[in-house]
């Protein structure tokens, strides 16, 4: 207790301030809160960055020219990805975080389950991206073509528009793991919806 001897606070693991033991229950909300926060913030940047990754493998396995230039990438992963992430760490606990049993301290951050998730989304992503690239070109064939067609801006402008438009509802996603946008609705975190306003 707070109000206890400095020698029993010192050796306590926990001190309670207010002596009201009720306070435990909500440390341990939002405890749980923060960790599922970090989960969600991990879980869209990856997925983000491994959609872009496949973006890239496909253009070079097919031999397609960039959909995206280094500069387009490099905003995507500081602005488009950094402001809707660091957001996640706003989100309010789900609303059953009190019902689920305690987690095992030795299960990893990202189980089998949640890496086959990232690597889904990640690669839905990238098709997407990949595909309004090769659309906008006019799926003309690559081979033997006059190369003053990659000139046109409009092929590029449509890849990073999908890819943005897609990390953006990958970040509505991310704001739970377990429930729905229509259980948990993003109106719940408004600096998620600043960040992707």
């Amino acid at each position: 207790m707070g109000s206890g001897t400095a020698v029993a606070k010192t050796a306590a693991d926990m001190v309670l301030a207010d002596d009201n033991f009720s306070s435990i229950v909500a440390a341990v909300e939002e405890g749980r809160a923060i960790y599922n926060n970090m989960k969600q913030f991990i879980r869209y940047l990856i997925s983000s960055n491994i959609g872009e990754v496949v973006c890239m493998f496909l253009t070079a396995a097919l031999g397609l020219p960039e959909s995206l230039i280094p500069v387009q990438l490099l905003w995507v992963n500081l602005v488009t990805d950094g402001l809707p992430a660091t957001a996640l760490g706003f989100n309010p606990p789900d609303l059953d975080i009190m019902e689920r049993p305690p987690r095992n301290p030795k299960e990893p951050l990202i189980t089998p389950w949640l890496f086959f998730r990232y690597m889904a989304i990640g690669s839905y992503v990238g098709f997407a991206v990949q595909n309004h690239f090769t659309c906008r070109s006019g799926g003309k064939e690559w081979e033997n073509i006059n190369c003053s067609i990659f000139d046109d801006p409009h092929p590029m402008t449509m890849a990073l528009s999908a890819l943005v438009s897609i990390e953006m509802c990958n970040a509505l996603n991310s704001l739970s793991e377990n429930q729905s946008l229509l259980k948990m609705p993003p109106w719940k975190n408004k600096y998620l919806l600043y960040a992707i306003g």
